[in-house]
């Protein structure tokens, strides 16, 4: 029963579910058995992918995110427009949205299923982004149960402060960042705004649960420099890695006192 894990081992569970989703899906049905879930749905539609997988008293939807390895790998995510979210207040990304909205209904009926089952959500990097706008809508829709929480891994923003807002209301959301993950500070914060209470893993793997963000004087002064701003660049693309979540929050649950 995960409401029976600790904080640091439920967090270690969700980066290795969002992790193994990137896998084909008969390898990740073998990979979430391992981790004491014995049945798993898998669907997909135009490039959303989504996983729920069941034990006998959680049910988890595991959005597939995308593995940055290149700047041209998120320039999707840089978009500022902005659609009103498909229930409730405020607005949202539009490509985010328009991902969610094409495996939404199956998951939904998925979920429908198994009313008695506690529900969570997770995800990396672009399925960070369609769990969080799943879970609010599970949420507002009385036939779904609402989400015990949302644990996110390298999400980007998602909507607008109105849809924030409620968001942080009414659903627990951890939102996990490793050290200066690029993908965390997309689409920029004029208009877009991020949900829940963030965790922050730094360069060495630390560990700082409810992390109140400041700029360090020492990458500030990085940015007088073009090979500078490049090199900085590169090593938040790299920080990006779901490896490195599952890595860091491992260890951390392996070892927490």
């Amino acid at each position: 029963m995960i409401k029976d894990m600790s904080f640091a081992e439920q967090s270690a569970l969700f980066a290795k579910l969002s992790n193994q989703a990137y896998k084909e899906f008969g390898t990740v049905e073998k990979l979430y058995k391992k981790l004491g879930f014995t049945t798993t749905a898998y669907f997909a539609n135009d490039g959303s992918n989504v996983y729920v997988t069941q034990n006998e008293t959680d049910i988890v939807v595991v959005c597939r995110g995308t593995e940055v390895k290149e700047w041209n790998d998120i320039s999707a995510d840089l978009s500022i427009a902005l659609y009103p979210a498909r229930i409730g207040d405020g607005k949202v990304h539009r490509g985010f949205r328009t991902y969610s909205d094409r495996v939404w209904d199956l998951v939904a009926n998925e979920i429908t299923n198994s009313p008695d089952k506690t529900l969570w959500l997770t995800g990396h990097s672009l399925g960070a982004a369609m769990a969080t706008l799943m879970a609010r809508r599970c949420l507002l829709q009385e036939h779904l149960p609402n989400p015990e929480a949302l644990f996110t891994y390298g999400s980007p923003r998602t909507g607008n402060r109105k849809y924030v807002n409620q968001f942080n209301e009414n659903i627990t959301h951890h939102r996990w960042i490793n050290d200066g993950d690029i993908v965390t500070k997309i689409p920029l914060p004029i208009r877009f705004h991020h949900c829940g209470v963030m965790h922050h893993i730094d360069s060495k793997g630390n560990i700082t649960v409810d992390y109140k963000h400041k700029l360090s004087l020492s990458r500030l002064l990085k940015l007088f420099s073009l090979k500078d701003i490049l090199d900085l660049l590169m090593g938040d693309v790299k920080d990006h890695s779901s490896e490195l979540y599952v890595k860091h929050l491992s260890y951390w649950a392996e070892n927490e006192i």
